[in-house]
């Protein structure tokens, strides 16, 4: 198990390092992510067809995700599913229970789906786009570029999961808090969390 969390570390890649700059992307590229707990490993791989986000109606050819469960000696295939991403998610995090999340699309920050949330089954709990969020006024507020609505804060550390309460934080560019229960999908809205911190303006790209 140790050998495998430590091959993983090196090919986990963040939302901080794959984006060259507010409009150069890489090529979408194998994401893998391990739980706290070290029992579940998620590994995504990007859909092979050249798709838009925008226009993309159907999950056929989408992004893919394998789930991977450690049982006793080595990490053993669980399921997989199609995702709601048409190219690849941007980020994903994975919960000590199996709970996957995948956040924003690549090329297209803030654009389709931003927040999706499955079972270790492969079963979609949620899925929202940034109006399901915030309204019309507070999305004209955050940072856009020509591919991207920059909504979420870009420093490390800035999704997590809390595993004993199994709820989804993330902080957004304007100061305020995410809260996401993973079992109901459901979410809180906290405004103003690091008003007045450095973290803020960091924040603000």
């Amino acid at each position: 198990m140790k050998y495998l969390i430590t091959i993983l570390s090196g090919v986990l890649l963040s939302t901080h390092s794959i984006i060259c700059s507010a409009d150069t992307w890489l090529n979408p590229k194998l994401l893998s992510t391990i739980s706290d707990n070290g029992k579940y490993v998620v590994r995504v791989s990007p859909s092979t067809e050249e798709k838009d986000v925008a226009l993309s109606d159907s999950n056929d050819g989408n992004a893919e995700a394998k789930w991977f469960r450690f049982d006793g000696d080595k990490y053993r295939f669980l399921n997989s599913t199609e995702l709601s991403n048409p190219v690849n998610p941007v980020y994903v995090l994975v919960s000590d229970r199996g709970y996957l999340v995948t956040l924003d699309n690549w090329h297209s920050l803030g654009f389709g789906n931003v927040v999706s949330i499955y079972t270790q089954s492969g079963f979609l709990i949620a899925d929202y786009k940034l109006t399901d969020i915030y309204d019309l006024e507070t999305v004209s507020k955050f940072n856009k570029s020509a591919s991207s609505i920059r909504w979420r804060c870009e420093l490390a550390s800035s999704e997590f999961i809390e595993n004993h309460s199994n709820i989804l934080k993330i902080f957004d560019s304007l100061g305020g808090l995410l809260s996401f229960d993973l079992f109901s999908g459901d979410f809180e809205y906290e405004a103003d969390v690091y008003k007045n911190t450095v973290n803020k303006d960091r924040c603000k790209l």
